[in-house]
């Protein structure tokens, strides 16, 4: 007679944990935010840098917490630009990669950050050259910032980042990037460097990371090696046609009619964080 086979009961799994309850305090002040098209229009960005879900470059910006109003005033993370990694990371979520964003469409992110965070209304100082003049606090609209930013064209992108040598080379330029303006800055911050052959390598390194190629090569090294070697009419002709291809993006000027004299006078908001998100 066949033996039947006992199998044991198997032990009963856990029961799920109960739901996470719902705060109640949260609902009365999560903020939708609003929606603001890059100014670049999203042409330089085919490596991930925004969610699939980003159309005409249009991102949702919500407000900063107090906590992140803290993190944006901490010197040393606006230094290596962690503070605005970590606030877009959560404010402004369908951005997948800061490092590799434009620096002008982070400046343009955080105008919007500033006015989704506090409203359109922003003081700022300034004293005029007139004759007794004193310190006064101006009001200014934070969205004229805004409405007067510079879009690139995306039909002369081609035209506009594009140089031929004379030597008839031909070099496409892209802008720089968030993670190679805040390498400049640690760099330009740095008063110890003295030396002749570091300062040639930063200046190549500055220029080869908004090259894209030379006559279709994109190796950094070999575009590296290419500037150590040309003349230096060459790089003269490139840093000026760089100096060109900043005419769009964000302007931080504003006119007002200064207190003591009444003369209208056209003054600059400063972008730094630890100024601008007051």
């Amino acid at each position: 007679m066949e033996e039947t086979e006992h199998n044991p009961a198997a032990p009963a799994s856990p029961p799920p944990p109960p739901p996470k309850p719902v705060n109640p305090l949260l609902s009365r002040i999560q903020m939708p935010g609003e929606t603001f098209a890059l100014p670049s229009g999203g042409v330089f960005y085919t490596h991930g840098e925004l969610d699939d879900s980003v159309v005409n470059a249009e991102v949702r910006v919500h407000p900063m917490t107090a906590i992140d109003e803290i993190t944006i005033k901490t010197p040393d993370m606006l230094f290596s630009g962690d503070a605005v990694r970590d606030i877009f990371s959560r404010c402004i979520p369908q951005i997948k990669n800061v490092d590799k964003l434009l620096a002008k469409d982070v400046d343009f992110l955080l105008i919007c950050l500033r006015k989704v965070s506090y409203g359109d209304d922003m003081q700022l100082e300034h004293q005029h050259v007139c004759e007794n003049a004193k310190m006064h606090l101006y009001d200014v609209d934070v969205g004229e910032f805004i409405r007067k930013t510079k879009k690139i064209d995306p039909t002369s992108v081609s035209r506009t980042f594009t140089i031929k040598m004379p030597n008839d080379q031909v070099v496409r330029l892209q802008p720089i990037s968030f993670k190679q303006f805040i390498s400049v800055m640690q760099i330009s911050g740095n008063e110890d460097i003295q030396d002749p052959t570091k300062l040639r390598d930063i200046m190549v390194d500055s220029l080869a990371s908004v090259i894209v190629s030379v006559d279709e090569v994109g190796d950094k090294q070999m575009i590296r090696e290419w500037l150590a070697q040309v003349k230096p009419q060459y790089l003269r002709l490139i840093n000026d046609h760089i100096d060109k291809t900043l005419e769009w993006g964000p302007e931080f000027t504003t006119t007002i009619k200064c207190k003591d004299c009444g003369e209208e006078v056209e003054i600059m908001a400063p972008l730094n964080p630890l100024a601008f998100f007051t």
